[in-house]
């Protein structure tokens, strides 16, 4: 048999072990402790073929499907963001891609999934081939579509697990994109003449981030003796330059009364954070509508309490910042249908948000 380099492919974070050239016994081969060569062969002549057109008929057909794009921040400082593709027709995913980096953090790789009736049936890697049958990797090829041989039955099962966690969680991003998110633990508008049915719904981040932490005590000069803080925050793209603004909602004495809370708006400045905006008496959730205004989406924000009747407001950047208080802004007339994203969709009352540390 044919011996293999040590070799390793890092690819959507995970470690893909090639596996390294050692003489296997035959009781080893008889306990599939390794694929042998020969097994590999007879299976691959057929599934190779028969997966290879499969993945030709999805590509034709990608002009016929809905692609969507999702753009991450960036995974270090100095990194180019990642971009997430899905390309779906009638409901159902066909093909999703990820861009890799390279040491640098530069994105010149890419990662692809194929998908036939919701399950994988190849991982195509930068250095590295994954054939998928049931949900279960039945074949490892190299970049040329080639099988490797000698690979351990125990590399074979935890690349199988690392490839479909990773699918698994990227298709968690698209969903909670799209607003499929549990209908028990958020909030949406309602309101007898404004129509919201085209708003997707978003639950806030559940990721402790030290360094908005910072940037937030330092906006509000905030210290313990002001008693507990907790924040609520989304990344999404404000002003269309593909970095995404991080949007904070905050809860606690210090910051919240009848009428809302302070709301904190954020650019990520290399080794901080950069303050866009403040509000006060905001209430979530939050839209953000397709809508623009000198190239920022416009904002919608629920105002009441106070006395004041309550109203849907539209906040329209200025240029510079928006405007700070929700409940001085105009009213969003009657008819309207609002188009977007509402974030920080949680039910408060079932999630207590991060408490600032």
């Amino acid at each position: 048999m044919k011996k293999l380099v040590l070799c390793s492919a890092i690819v959507l974070g995970l470690t893909l072990n090639v596996g390294c050239a050692q003489e296997k016994k035959v009781q080893d081969i008889q306990n599939n402790k390794v694929s042998t060569n020969q097994s590999v062969q007879e299976q691959s002549d057929v599934d190779i073929k028969d997966v290879m057109n499969k993945v030709s008929a999805i590509d034709k057909d990608l002009k016929e499907s809905e692609k969507k794009e999702i753009t991450l921040e960036p995974e270090k400082q100095g990194w180019e963001p990642q971009t997430l593709s899905i390309w779906i027709k009638e409901g159902k995913p066909m093909k999703v891609t990820a861009t890799q980096a390279d040491d640098a953090g530069k994105m010149d790789g890419l990662a692809s999934f194929y998908l036939e009736d919701e399950k994988l049936i190849l991982f195509k890697a930068p250095f590295s081939n994954h054939i998928f049958k049931d949900d279960k990797m039945v074949l490892w090829l190299d970049e040329s579509m080639k099988p490797l041989d000698n690979i351990p039955v125990k590399d074979m099962k935890d690349a199988e697990k690392g490839i479909q966690e990773e699918l698994t969680r990227i298709l968690d991003i698209f969903n909670k994109k799209d607003g499929n998110a549990t209908d028990d633990n958020i909030v949406r508008f309602e309101s007898g003449d404004i129509n919201f049915s085209d708003v997707s719904y978003v639950e806030s981040e559940s990721n402790r981030d030290e360094k908005l932490e910072k940037a937030i005590k330092n906006v509000l000069k905030y210290n313990k003796n002001d008693g507990p803080l907790a924040y609520y925050y989304n990344k999404i793209d404000l002003n269309g330059d593909k970095k995404p603004e991080t949007f904070v909602y905050l809860s606690g004495s210090s910051v919240s009364g009848t009428g809302g809370s302070t709301a904190l708006i954020f650019e990520d400045d290399k080794d901080a954070y950069k303050l866009v905006s403040r509000f006060t008496l905001v209430q979530n959730p939050i839209v953000v509508s397709n809508s623009k205004t000198n190239g920022w989406n416009d904002l919608i924000m629920y105002v009441s309490g106070g006395g004041i009747e309550p109203f849907y407001s539209q906040i329209k950047f200025d240029g510079n910042k928006y405007p700070s208080n929700p409940s001085v802004q105009p009213k969003v007339k009657s008819g309207t249908i609002i188009k977007g994203t509402a974030i920080i969709a949680d039910d408060i009352s079932k999630n207590s948000g991060i408490e600032v540390q």
